[in-house]
């Protein structure tokens, strides 16, 4: 995949001598930069995500993942570096709940050491994890502002933080080598070529992600898997049951610290958005129910079949492997891998001794 250029770079005035605004615009090809007083721009959808505004993290750069009712979650963080993503699938739940399609980076990082600061210091007794991956791609503009060089410094000062960088790209070759103590999770989302190649439009083909993925694991990154969204369709078998075999052809399950699966799912106003913007697709088409938190879910009997099957083979080339399911009921975890947790944080206690398993 190619590296995104934008038509025009904002800059907020308030952040114009930061060092990281300087490091990014030396890096960018962008010819057009405009610095502004009022970081609120309107930007048209079509639009929006060929323009970055460089400004300043106002709320928390930490937040908890908002998870959905009466379903298991895991009690995940998020670090709110970017938001919007320049990639195109067609099922990003960014496109319904996002007002505002510009790209933005923070780029206040000494606030980001304050804010590790009080969530490291008011959190004892287990490990936490923070992925940066929920309100954008975590890497997907890694190439020009080498974020992870200055983020992983700042998580490695705490033992009980645990960073996850998750994405669909190859951007990887500025991501440093870490020492023994950094514990980083490089992870990505998977899915078969043919699913990319519809779906998850200007993001890396698979045999990409997974080179990617052992150039982290040669970094001394653990690496994590997530198959989600797992979408069904006549060959969805056959297709998946490859993209497992490459998986662990290309990586040592030794370093996989977990995999996660989670079927296709949506607010109800994604279909008719993502329609508009992407007519071709057919995900949308399948069999459909609205379940409790609101979302629609394959019907269970599609989700528990393509659960066990997926669990089936990954269990085949790694019988000890840490898989969880993202956004399940407690029955559809019993039905597809046989246990599953009392709650929400009796899940979270799993992450922290499988970390702990892990990284000693």
């Amino acid at each position: 995949m190619k590296d995104f250029t934008f038509e025009t770079i904002y800059v907020d005035k308030k952040i114009k001598e930061h060092p990281l605004t300087k490091s990014i615009l030396k890096q960018s090809s962008c010819q057009s930069v405009e610095y502004i007083s009022d970081p609120k721009l309107p930007a048209p959808a079509k639009s929006g995500k060929r323009n970055l505004l460089l400004t300043e993290q106002k709320g928390n750069f930490i937040k908890r993942c908002p998870g959905t009712k009466r379903y298991i979650c895991c009690n995940y963080y998020f670090l709110n570096f970017s938001t919007n993503c320049p990639l195109e699938c067609t099922y990003c739940i960014l496109q319904s709940y996002i007002n505002d399609p510009l790209l933005k980076i923070f780029v206040n990082l000494d606030k980001l050491s304050d804010d590790l600061d009080q969530f490291a210091a008011n959190r004892t007794g287990r490990i936490f994890r923070v992925g940066s991956g929920e309100l954008t791609d975590s890497l997907v503009l890694e190439n020009m502002t080498f974020y992870s060089k200055n983020i992983i410094p700042l998580f490695s000062r705490y033992d009980n933080v645990l960073l996850e960088l998750k994405t669909k790209t190859a951007h990887v070759s500025g991501l440093p080598v870490l020492k023994k103590n950094e514990k980083v999770v490089a992870s990505w989302s998977l899915n078969p070529d043919s699913i990319i190649k519809k779906e998850e439009r200007k993001t890396a083909p698979l045999q990409a992600r997974l080179d990617a993925a052992q150039v982290c694991q040669k970094k001394g990154y653990k690496i994590g898997f997530h198959f989600d969204p797992i979408i069904h369709y006549p060959s969805w078998e056959k297709d998946y049951r490859g993209v497992v075999k490459k998986l662990f052809k290309a990586i040592n399950p030794e370093n996989i610290i977990w995999i996660s699966l989670g079927g296709l799912r949506f607010n109800p106003p994604l279909r008719s958005i993502a329609g508009e913007r992407f007519p071709k697709t057919e995900i949308f088409l399948g069999e459909f129910v609205p379940c409790p938190d609101g979302k629609m879910r394959y019907v269970k009997p599609i989700r528990i079949d393509m659960y066990r099957k997926m669990v089936a083979w990954i269990k085949e080339a790694s019988p000890d492997q840490f898989i969880y399911f993202c956004m399940e009921s407690r029955d559809v975890w019993k039905k597809a891998i046989g246990s599953a947790p009392r709650s929400n944080r009796d899940l979270d206690r799993l992450f922290s001794e499988r970390i702990i398993s892990v990284y000693g």
